[in-house]
């Protein structure tokens, strides 16, 4: 209450006196102010009174405060912020954007992993229910780079490519179904690129995949040197497939390729069992009798036609499934 006593005497001792336009950058330098001179700073509008020892004091609030047109007399040492375990918020039309403190004062603790440790402090970005972080990016003309969340509870990052491509890595789907997308381009052109660092500071392709147009054709190439696929698929050296050797009855599956059947305990029946063809058209097997005997198989095309359920002895069968039948592709000693 003193305090605004004094400050309305010299208040209405200086209404004749004129007011003095400064700059905030001035304020701190200004040592020979008469006492009670006003002065207000034209690049802030705040107001300043002349003291006894020269030197000019924020009228209305502290020289500590954050002002709103920023300040002046920040130093390496000001922060803005709590000195107690209080969440602080940044805001905007009344809704909390960001807000940082300790996860358990920003009443983010859950039991799920990664979310239980209370004292871990964190930023948290808010927007009502999604949020959004986007970046400056004056050299692309019609993408700017973004990570945001959708209502559906999906995480996505919106990147530039050039002048006027964009890539999005990002999960998506509702419910329980969700997945994880990669997209690149803007005409269907643009190439999916792996590549590793080396120490030397030079980078090596590993894997290329290109589209074309737009279409759902792809090119994928392994090891190419940084060369289009020449087909679908292209791999710059070797391949390694599963092969096993059984000594009984066995079901084939999709972990099988070459499968060597040796003499062992075979009962009777099918000893060899293949996948209804209908569920992997275009798989391939390999299968190589050489267990003294001839073995039963499920049913398949035979190589000159018919069909049958043999596998003779000392033969190497090729099938592949046209998603009807096993057709007998190579049959050879």
């Amino acid at each position: 209450m003193k305090f605004k006593f004094i400050f309305l005497v010299l208040l209405l001792s200086n209404i004749g006196r004129s007011q003095i336009s400064t700059t905030s950058a001035l304020v701190p330098t200004i040592t020979n102010a008469g006492l009670g001179d006003l002065y207000k700073t034209s690049d802030t509008n705040q107001l300043y009174i002349g003291l006894s020892n020269g030197t000019l004091s924020l009228i209305g609030g502290s020289a500590n405060n954050w002002g709103l047109n920023g300040n002046s007399n920040a130093t390496a040492t000001s922060v803005l912020g709590t000195t107690t375990d209080t969440k602080v918020a940044l805001t905007s039309n009344n809704t909390s954007i960001l807000e940082a403190g300790k996860r358990g004062t920003l009443g983010l603790v859950t039991t799920a992993a990664d979310f239980t440790d209370a004292n871990q402090y964190m930023a948290y970005l808010r927007g009502g229910g999604t949020s959004a972080l986007q970046f400056e990016a004056s050299g692309n003309l019609y993408y700017k780079p973004m990570i945001f969340t959708t209502t559906d509870g999906n995480l996505r990052l919106k990147g530039t490519s050039g002048i006027s491509d964009f890539f999005e890595i990002g999960s998506t789907g509702t419910g329980i179904n969700g997945s994880l997308e990669f997209t690149v381009g803007d005409d269907g052109d643009e190439p999916i690129i792996f590549k590793k660092n080396h120490s030397s500071g030079s980078t090596i392709e590993l894997m290329r995949m290109q589209g074309t147009g737009n279409s759902s054709d792809v090119r994928i190439g392994i090891s190419t040197g940084g060369a289009v696929a020449n087909s679908v698929l292209q791999v710059g050296g070797s391949v390694s497939l599963p092969i096993r050797v059984i000594t009984g009855n066995t079901t084939l599956n999709d972990g099988d390729y070459t499968v060597i059947l040796n003499p062992g305990s075979y009962y009777s029946g099918t000893e060899i069992t293949l996948p209804a063809a209908s569920t992997c058209k275009g798989r391939v097997y390999i299968v190589k009798n050489i267990s003294n005997s001839v073995r039963n198989i499920s049913t398949f095309i035979a190589y000159g036609g018919g069909t049958s359920t043999v596998l003779n002895g000392g033969r190497v069968y090729t099938f592949q499934s046209d998603g009807v039948n096993w057709q007998t592709i190579n049959d050879m000693y």
